[in-house]
């Protein structure tokens, strides 16, 4: 079975740029754009994910945002608090970096933290498929 990513981004060309690679290399990719269907998703009886990646600057509402959002931290927080979802492996992918930031995901255990700028699509598919053959856990087709 197909590995499933849950990428919680609200950037329409960044999240169709993603799942576009993922895909390409057999993994399944759902979208949530916002902290509701983020949390939905995650708790999903038939499959959860097995990774998540999440970004940090997520608005919390539908209306144009002059400020950056951290919704992220907030869904990280809730996942991590929550019995069914507190395993799941998440990364951080986003293009905001602080000290502050990264404290608090590894204060909430994330396993890695990425900035999408640094990072090609391709690279970053390359990058998870290496994690999850590194955890046993990559179906090879074999």
């Amino acid at each position: 079975m197909a590995k499933k990513i849950l990428l919680i981004e609200d950037v329409k060309a960044v999240y169709e740029m993603y799942q576009f690679a993922f895909e390409k290399e057999n993994f399944k990719v759902e979208i949530a754009t916002n902290k509701e269907r983020a949390m939905k998703a995650a708790l999903e009886k038939e499959q959860q994910p097995d990774l998540i990646l999440l970004d940090l600057v997520l608005p919390s509402k539908k209306e144009a945002v002059t400020e950056p959002e951290f919704q992220g931290i907030e869904i990280l927080k809730e996942l991590r608090t929550n019995e069914k979802t507190k395993n799941i492996p998440i990364f951080i992918l986003t293009n905001f970096d602080s000290d502050e930031t990264r404290k608090t995901a590894k204060d909430y255990n994330v396993e890695n933290y990425f900035i999408k700028s640094n990072y090609t699509p391709k690279e970053l598919v390359t990058i998870i498929k290496r994690w999850f053959t590194a955890k046993g856990a990559l179906d090879t087709g074999i």
